[in-house]
């Protein structure tokens, strides 16, 4: 099987109640570290809040799992940041149980930004003119081929022969 962890966009149809609470979230109204998790060992959704609402499908942890990490208070004044004033007290830093979810995600997510840079810096014209779940597809695919193409180059020197 395929191990991955990734967030998952309100357009990328998520469950109904997930999609809820996250939109719930952009006006302020969910509290911290809300997490729901249904687990039917393919693909996990989990959702974890601390400074705004975080949707996850995990294919090898089920939410239930913490650990201990490092956080910083957050300096942004909008609604959705402000649901929990009295966690931090007067602290800026504090050590506090997270899903391993979401310690995993946070972990390796310059990657995937690292990797969003290169698709946009490095972009393609190639126009798809069918319907726009083909269109995604075709484009998500495409991307992800580039830019593993692209790290896996950087990380190996490879002696692959040349084609003509």
């Amino acid at each position: 099987g395929v191990v991955s962890t990734g967030a998952a966009r309100l357009n990328g149809d998520i469950d109904p109640p997930f999609a809820l609470v996250k939109s719930q979230d952009s006006r302020g109204q969910v509290q911290w570290k809300v997490d729901g998790l249904r687990a039917d060992n393919q693909a996990n959704p989990a959702a974890w809040k601390d400074n705004a609402l975080v949707l996850f499908l995990n294919s090898f942890l089920n939410g239930s799992n913490t650990q201990e990490t490092q956080r910083r208070r957050s300096s942004s004044t909008k609604a959705r940041t402000q649901q929990a004033p009295g966690l931090f007290g007067s602290a800026s830093e504090m050590v506090m149980q997270m899903p391993s979810i979401a310690v995993c995600y946070n972990e390796r997510m310059n990657s995937v930004d690292r990797g969003d840079q290169l698709r946009i810096h490095h972009g393609y014209k190639h126009s798809v003119h069918h319907n726009s779940g083909q269109a995604i597809a075709w484009t998500f695919l495409f991307d992800t081929v580039l830019v593993n193409t692209y790290i896996l180059q950087q990380k190996k020197k490879y002696n692959w022969k040349s084609y003509k």
